[in-house]
């Protein structure tokens, strides 16, 4: 596991079990514009994916159902519920 990785997977079990988890928005792990200096996009995107894995092995076994994760600029982990609010707020938007 690279180092940016398990750092920022430690960031996220740390939060988890002093209860620090936002639930009223986004939760942001592996930000583009933290490793564009050192990083390609593609190594971005490759760090994130290794992330999000070991996050979601992580999570389904200790906080499984209560978490969703997803990215784009960067890894977002949110509540089940802060989930399901955001959805119901972009299908209310009319293309």
């Amino acid at each position: 596991m690279r180092f940016e990785v398990e750092a920022e997977l430690d960031n996220l079990i740390l939060m988890l079990k002093n209860n620090e988890m936002k639930t009223d928005k986004s939760n942001n792990f592996i930000d583009q514009c933290e490793y564009e200096d050192e990083y390609s996009h593609n190594e971005i995107d490759e760090i994130q994916n290794e992330f999000m894995e070991e996050a979601d092995r992580y999570l389904n076994q200790n906080y499984k159902g209560q978490y969703k994760m997803f990215s784009d600029w960067c890894v977002h982990i949110v509540t089940k519920e802060y989930y399901k609010d955001m959805l119901k707020r972009v299908k209310s938007y009319k293309l």
